[in-house]
């Protein structure tokens, strides 16, 4: 009985070892074609071979690493993730059993690879957190100027509503007591004592001198139903000739601008606006998450009496969301 176990046992042994060198022949192989497609420079079938390898021999060492970090290197040189496939490998090499007796030459060009890749990634983590930060202003900047329109824009009211709920929200107004008339596919409607027309338009029908009306609303308007615009006075002021931009004008333009950020476009008439073909004038646009903002001031000014020229600057203010061409 005994012979009979010693017997299996010297068996088991003997596949055990037939076993082991069948797989140390094949990871030689396997390690010989990964050598063989590295110098030809097909370094994905030199990593598939030192897979082969590894497998064969139960694990790795830094034979193996050293030739799988090169063929990475190379497989993956424009790959943004580079550095983060080596680095992995390059600690593996350091901690292989056989670290200490592997060549000096090729473990001290591992060590600088690995110093370079360090470098590179805090490099490329400074490049992202500035990237971060800098967006981060940016976001914070274009927050802060949306606010400012914003809160110009909608200094009078809420946009895209109906005329019900204009009229509700401004019960002071009356605005279903007020006239109206059509400009471009648009509905504008405007207080009875404010002359909507070329020759008199924005001064009231009694006295077209008044000055009583700056700081007060002259006129919304509805596109398709909804409210997308306000019309106010902002000063009066006198001596103004068309196509000039008087002082009053420009300093309350340049509140605007230091106020919002935004730089004007000046001098512009646009035919959507109730004013003359030569009038003064200036538009901020301002294209913020959900819809682009429009402030646009210009001036409307007639001869008086004395031969000069009275003046009041309006002011219109629009908000237009994104899916609505204005």
């Amino acid at each position: 009985m005994l012979k009979k176990i010693l017997l299996i046992c010297l068996l088991c042994f003997s596949v055990q070892a037939i076993q082991a060198q069948s797989n140390a022949a094949e990871a030689k192989a396997a390690y010989l074609l990964a050598e063989e497609s590295y110098g030809k420079g097909d370094y994905k079938s030199a990593l598939e071979f030192l897979q082969q390898a590894r497998e064969a021999l139960g694990g790795n060492n830094c034979k193996v690493l050293y030739l799988q970090i090169m063929a990475t290197r190379e497989l993956y040189a424009k790959d943004t993730s580079l550095n983060s496939k080596l680095l992995p490998l390059i600690f593996a090499f350091e901690k292989s059993a056989d670290y200490a007796d592997f060549n000096e030459e090729k473990s001290l060009e591992i060590t600088k690879l690995k110093l370079l890749v360090k470098k590179e990634m805090r490099t490329a983590q400074e490049q992202a957190d500035a990237g971060n930060q800098q967006r981060d202003t940016e976001n914070r900047r274009r927050a802060e100027t949306e606010k400012q329109v914003s809160d110009l824009v909608n200094k009078w009211g809420r946009f895209g509503i109906s005329l019900d709920e204009a009229d509700a929200a401004h019960p002071d107004w009356g605005i279903k007591t007020w006239e109206k008339f059509e400009l471009l596919g648009s509905v504008i409607y405007h207080p009875r004592s404010v002359a909507y027309s070329r020759s008199s338009y924005p001064f009231t029908k009694t006295n077209s001198g008044d000055t009583s009306l700056a700081g007060k609303i002259s006129g919304i308007v509805f596109t398709d139903g909804m409210l997308r615009g306000y019309y106010s006075y902002v000063i009066d002021y006198e001596g103004a000739d068309h196509g000039d931009i008087p002082p009053e004008m420009k300093k309350a333009s340049d509140e605007v601008t230091e106020k919002t950020g935004i730089v004007p476009a000046g001098n512009k008439y646009y035919s959507k606006h109730i004013s003359g073909p030569h009038a003064p004038a200036y538009e901020w646009t301002y294209k913020g998450l959900s819809g682009t903002y429009v402030i646009y001031d210009f001036q409307v000014s007639f001869p008086t009496k004395k031969g000069n020229r009275a003046a009041k600057l309006l002011r219109y203010v629009g908000y237009y969301p994104s899916d609505n061409n204005r």
